[in-house]
């Protein structure tokens, strides 16, 4: 007996657009992105770099979107691994790592082991999530930290001897921006009001951790 198939089989390998967009078709993947993505805009933000960090994070917030729409999603697990980070970001905006930082961690980890609602058949792989959250522990600890003190320090030990110095504003303020003191460039804030605007001459009035309260020279 001679078996005859009655149709033609093909196999046809996945271009590179569609095997880019599956790294985002697991769970601990996509939680993955969305996590990176945030936390690379913050760098950017916090950093006042050049845009490359904003493209990555745009490209990781892309593909944390694609996994949203193929997967099977506990949306109260994302908002709570939003707000995870959104307490990692606090605490480091005080210029500390405390409890915020704590209750951080537990949003996020509880998020990301939840991040699905298919279990037990398509669940995030629980190493993935821990790697995860103790990256992104450790960038808010010590990376972001390091990268934002060395681009805006200066070679003095201490920050109070700002109060009264004067600058010149290197972008708009809205109401924050960045100013030159000194040589070296500070992320500072200003009334609105001021008006402040690139080539403004500015003077310290407070130091608030690493931010500047600045207004216009007097």
């Amino acid at each position: 007996m001679i078996t005859v198939p009655s149709v033609e089989v093909r196999f046809v390998k996945p271009d590179l657009w569609d095997r880019f967009l599956r790294l985002a078709s697991r769970p601990e993947a996509a939680f993955f992105f969305l996590l990176a993505g945030i936390a690379i805009a913050t760098f950017e933000f916090y950093a006042a770099g050049a845009g490359v960090a904003a493209a990555v994070a745009a490209l990781s917030l892309f593909l944390a979107g694609y996994g949203w729409a193929t997967l099977p999603m506990n949306w109260w697990a994302v908002v709570l691994a939003l707000f995870g980070l959104l307490l990692y970001t606090w605490d480091f905006q005080q210029n500390r790592l405390g409890l915020g930082s704590v209750g951080g961690t537990i949003a996020l980890l509880i998020g990301g082991f939840f991040y699905t609602n298919a279990a037990p058949q398509y669940t995030p792989a629980w190493w993935g999530v821990l790697i995860t959250v103790i990256g992104i522990a450790l960038f808010y600890g010590f990376a972001l930290t390091t990268v934002v003190r060395s681009r805006f320090s200066t070679l003095t030990i201490g920050r109070e001897y700002l109060v009264g110095k004067q600058g010149t504003a290197e972008t708009d303020f809205d109401p924050e921006g960045v100013v030159v003191v000194d040589g070296a460039r500070w992320r500072a804030r200003s009334h609105r009001a001021a008006g402040l605007g690139p080539g403004d001459p500015i003077q310290v009035v407070e130091v608030n951790g690493i931010l500047l309260e600045v207004g216009p020279t007097e």
